[in-house]
């Protein structure tokens, strides 16, 4: 009974060493929603980007030169996300494409990501 015992009790240490390396690594991640939000002035705009487990973010907006997000928060509810806002001049058509770059640390890739966001109420109107 000890003998089953012990060898039932160090498989399953063995399988948790083996198993928890596995779940530590958790991959970074930038979703593929944004939100776009004219400023009070009209002549600005506040992008809204998700991230998760992101040190930072670089981001063009329409080809423009490159902007450092600032995070402010997180978001999305249970999941826990990371939420980065940058200001852009308003455009005519309200869409705005976006290239995305994570900054990453020393060793490690960088995220790469492009997505179109466009302001949800065109023209002024709800």
């Amino acid at each position: 009974m000890k003998k089953s015992f012990v060898v039932f009790l160090t498989g399953l240490i063995a399988m948790s060493c083996l198993a928890a390396p596995a779940q530590a690594r958790k991959d970074p991640k930038i979703y593929d929603h944004a939100r776009a939000i004219p400023t009070r002035s009209g002549e600005n705009v506040r992008i809204t980007l998700y991230t998760k487990r992101i040190r930072g973010l670089r981001v063009r907006v329409d080809d423009s030169r490159k902007m450092r997000a600032q995070r402010f928060g997180t978001g999305c509810g249970e999941l826990r996300c990371q939420r980065w806002k940058v200001y852009a001049v308003r455009l005519e058509d309200e869409c705005y494409d976006l290239g995305i770059e994570s900054i990453a640390r020393p060793g490690e890739p960088a995220l790469v990501a492009a997505m179109t966001v466009c302001e949800p109420f065109r023209n002024g109107s709800i």
